[in-house]
């Protein structure tokens, strides 16, 4: 799946002549607004195939504290590992707020029990489980035997930085709306911006100046399909948005949620040892 990667200083940004130079202020405007909400973020780099059993990968055999293998709470199936990340080894710029040890995302893919829409809209869903590990409490010695099938590995072997910016929904929460009354605006308080614009070539604008990167990423900024999802703890009633990872249909992991959704692991900024798992369909 291809990642967007347009920036500020790229081909791709400047080819939109006709557009820049039809809005040439609103260009000036869009582009300062961005850069101020800009974020890190990294694709991962990966092979097939699965490495250390502490080590960050997606899928394969995860590394399991209690030798237990954890279970669907709707079909009591195993659950498969989607996303393995050893804490200690993500760029040294991203989140320190994650902790140490390694971080777990599990997914039940029991097609035939459809446990995916039994637990869809729920962050805390019992088809899913996303956990940290201290590194030093899992067994790398358990004997792991047939009854688990576990999707292919891919192995983690490096990151990718790109910039990263709001998405739609999070550039309205943010104040930079574009409506479609009166023939299309687009307003911002913040930069005293109210310009008239058609919507192709605002979201034209966006998509080449400033894009929300998709696929599988750590950090920056979430590409929801629908709406903003950030839910309540259920330990501190804080809200859970702390972005952390971004798993996309199909990109390293060769399973589809529902139709082609996108999914997003958040973490409570106050309870750090708390995750939750969004998802979307398309």
């Amino acid at each position: 799946m291809p990642h967007n990667d347009f920036r500020f200083d790229k081909p791709e940004f400047w080819e939109l002549e006709d557009i820049k130079e039809e809005y040439p202020a609103l260009f000036k405007k869009l582009r300062r607004w961005h850069k101020k909400h800009v974020r890190p973020s990294w694709t991962p780099v990966t092979k097939a195939g699965d490495g250390h059993i502490l080590g960050s990968k997606f899928c394969g055999l995860p590394a399991l504290p209690d030798g237990q293998w954890p279970t669907c709470g709707f079909c009591n199936g195993p659950l498969q590992l989607f996303l393995q990340l050893a804490l200690n080894d993500i760029p040294s710029n991203a989140d320190r707020c994650l902790g140490t040890g390694l971080l777990q995302f599990y997914f039940c893919t029991n097609q035939s029990a459809e446990c995916f829409a039994k637990g869809y809209g729920d962050p805390f869903a019992p088809n899913q489980l996303v956990r940290r590990i201290p590194a030093t409490a899992s067994n790398s010695d358990v004997t792991y035997t047939s009854d688990v099938d576990a999707l292919p590995a891919r192995t983690i072997t490096g990151w990718t930085a790109h910039d990263d910016f709001p998405y739609h929904a999070d550039r309205e929460l943010l104040g930079l709306r574009y409506a479609a009354e009166k023939g299309g605006y687009v307003e911002c308080a913040e930069l005293g911006l109210n310009f008239e614009i058609d919507v192709e070539d605002y979201f034209a604008c966006i998509a080449f100046s400033a894009p929300t990167i998709t696929g599988d990423k750590l950090g920056g900024w979430p590409a929801w399909l629908q709406n903003i999802e950030f839910p309540e703890c259920p330990r501190c009633r804080q809200t859970m948005d702390k972005f952390v990872f971004q798993i996309d249909s199909n990109d390293n992991i060769p399973f589809s949620l529902a139709n082609g959704g996108r999914g997003q692991i958040l973490q409570c900024p106050r309870d750090t040892d708390v995750f939750s798992f969004v998802w979307a369909s398309g």
